[in-house]
């Protein structure tokens, strides 16, 4: 097994120990970005990198934005809109089968990735696996199209 070698990038200095590197900087722990690791490239494998970093280039992709909860008034609006005040269980709006208050999801009717919004006449009472299926599909399109 050969050791690597540890070089630091400010001055040079060279080890085949981490501790010795440690002790360099000063630190308990070093910092990762401190130091690097020498090892000869071959061309093949530069060659692999830059083709790798022509392929996959770094994500432009940002996360969506944090969403606030629905909060309890609007949940028990809706669910009293949709099943009932006095039912503890109704049908899925989708596919009809039972749900119950551990059973269910508020699903959107037109996707918040599409604009739509938690206000009360999006919002829809259906089952989970329903919910899940359709994504980011309009709600009316997702029924259509399964042939609810």
């Amino acid at each position: 097994m050969t050791r690597c070698t540890y070089l630091c990038p400010s001055c040079n200095y060279e080890t085949k120990r981490r501790g010795d590197m440690r002790k360099h900087f000063g630190l308990v722990k070093p910092c990762p970005k401190q130091f690097m690791y020498s090892i000869d490239l071959t061309d093949e494998i530069k060659e692999r990198v830059l083709d790798h970093r022509r392929y996959f280039p770094p994500s432009t992709h940002h996360p969506a934005p944090i969403r606030k909860s629905l909060g309890k008034a609007l949940q028990n609006a809706v669910w009293n809109e949709w099943i009932g005040e006095k039912n503890g269980a109704g049908p899925c709006l989708c596919c009809k089968k039972e749900v119950t208050h551990q059973s269910f999801e508020y699903g959107h009717v037109l996707a918040v990735a599409h604009g739509g919004t938690n206000m009360f006449d999006n919002l829809r009472i259906v089952c989970i696996p329903c919910n899940r299926s359709m994504k980011d599909e309009h709600m009316f399109a997702f029924m259509e199209r399964v042939g609810f």
